[in-house]
């Protein structure tokens, strides 16, 4: 079975909060489909696995959702937050 490909399926509009669409405009740059696709799995709690070529982003892609929610501009998971599991010895 082929992998499958990760695409973000809402618009950057949606996904970036405007202080990170201003960071990318003011550099000339766009963010691209796998950076924004990470961005999304994280809000929707869930994992995934990112496999591209040097100089893609890959970088960004993985640190973006934690920038994101630091910012405070916006809750990756829409999940309420609960209790850590108890420490098992």
């Amino acid at each position: 079975m082929p992998p499958r490909i990760l695409t973000a399926s809402a618009e950057p509009v949606a996904l970036l909060p405007d202080r990170f669409q201003q960071w990318f405009a003011a550099r000339g740059w766009a963010p691209r489909a796998h950076q924004l696709a990470l961005l999304e799995k994280a809000r929707e709690d869930r994992s995934a696995l990112l496999i591209a070529p040097t100089g893609a982003g890959k970088t960004l892609a993985g640190f973006l959702p934690t920038l994101v929610e630091l910012s405070g501009e916006t809750k990756l998971s829409q999940q309420s937050p609960s209790s850590p599991p108890p420490l098992r010895g």
